[in-house]
């Protein structure tokens, strides 16, 4: 229910989306809703023009792959056509081959004989008179093929930049021209703001900006002390903020963990701005979601829940300390050591994790997660 509010938003600006770990962020409602917005212009005879970026490659790499995978499914099971002209273009030079999707598109700026196709891109986005602003020279008068192209920050500013034929990249920003009417932002909670606002500089003034991330998890790595920043004028825009805290400290949350309280007297209040929370998880243990939902999800007013009972198959350990660990009585287990040395790398931790995974059966993965 949670995911169709979010997928149906078709009337707020700025759509906010807060994905627990397991909810079906990605799969359930960032892919869908974008599938859904194609849909509804193509019943309205329109184009869709969208942009999906993220924090990482990995992340725009699954979005990609989950939009492919809908798509594909629906034109297998429908011949209506509404998603049939979709021109789906990954711009990354890194996706191996084996991974690959038969209907995406994977292009590199930087590939000779990819360019035809990336000026065929532009020239397909451009119906804003883009050319006349000095940059991209295009001769195609409209097409009625819909765009999804997903891409990082940087790359899409190598993009621009690459095709900006005779104007410096400094006044294809100023000129901003609005190529895209729709933006989707995965991981949004782990986007510095420079980076989404780089990606935004060719938004419709018209467009709709979907936001999903968590800000629960892991926010943006950056190597700056803030706490030691005197400068007021820099401190009052928030830059350390992720993406995603940004958008709900306009809204009017409560971000008294993430910023000084000073700055909390003149924050707005925005409720134009929407929010969805997902509540119900597909991969955690019932025992990891209600601990997560009593300490970390219930400030948010999301009932986080689980149904998932399945645990690890019971081990016969060549110590009593990993038997303890992977006791399948114990979906959560707490190990602490007395090393306080390492910072940048751990290897006592490291050989933790490596021996626990070699007791498991091969038959089960195991996922190993760090702070950077």
């Amino acid at each position: 229910r949670k995911q169709k509010q979010f997928i149906k938003d078709l009337d707020s600006k700025v759509s906010l989306l807060q994905g627990p770990p397991g909810t079906g962020k990605t799969s359930g409602a960032i892919a869908s809703a974008l599938a859904g917005r194609i849909y509804t212009a193509s019943k309205a005879d329109s184009t869709v023009r969208a942009i999906v970026t993220g924090a990482s490659n990995k992340s725009i790499d699954e979005v990609t792959n989950e939009v492919s995978e809908l798509i594909e499914g629906y034109n297998e099971d429908t011949d209506t056509g509404e998603l049939q002209n979709v021109d789906i273009i990954r711009l990354s030079p890194y996706v191996q081959e084996d991974k690959k999707k038969d209907n995406v598109k994977y292009l590199d700026y930087n590939n000779e004989n990819h360019q035809a196709e990336i000026l065929r891109i532009l020239e397909q986005l451009d119906n804003t008179g883009l050319n006349n602003e000095g940059t991209v020279q295009s001769t195609l008068a409209g097409t009625d093929n819909h765009t999804i192209l997903l891409t990082t920050p940087a790359r899409l500013h190598g993009l621009m930049k690459n095709y900006a034929e005779e104007a410096d990249i400094e006044e294809v920003y100023e000129a901003a021209p609005e190529i895209f009417d729709i933006m989707c932002v995965d991981e949004a909670s782990m986007m510095t703001l420079d980076r989404f606002i780089l990606s935004g500089a060719f938004m419709s003034s018209n467009g709709q900006w979907l936001i999903a991330g968590d800000h629960r998890q892991m926010p943006p790595v950056q190597k700056y002390d803030w706490t030691e920043e005197n400068r007021r004028n820099i401190e009052q825009y928030l830059p350390y903020l992720s993406t995603l805290n940004y958008f709900r400290y306009l809204r009017g949350d409560d971000l008294t963990d993430f910023i000084d309280e000073d700055l909390v007297e003149d924050q707005p209040v925005n409720r134009d701005i929407k929010q969805t929370g997902l509540e119900v998880t597909y991969r955690c243990h019932e025992a990891v979601a209600d601990f997560l939902q009593e300490w970390i999800y219930d400030k948010d007013n999301i009932n986080y829940r689980s149904k998932e009972t399945t645990t690890i198959p019971e081990v016969d350990a060549k110590t009593n300390g990993v038997q303890t660990a992977l006791d399948p009585e114990s979906p959560i287990t707490l190990i602490i050591h007395d090393d306080t040395k390492s910072k940048q790398f751990n290897p006592v931790e490291a050989q933790i994790a490596s021996v626990l995974d070699m007791e498991l059966p091969e038959a089960e993965s195991t996922g190993i997660v760090t702070p950077h």
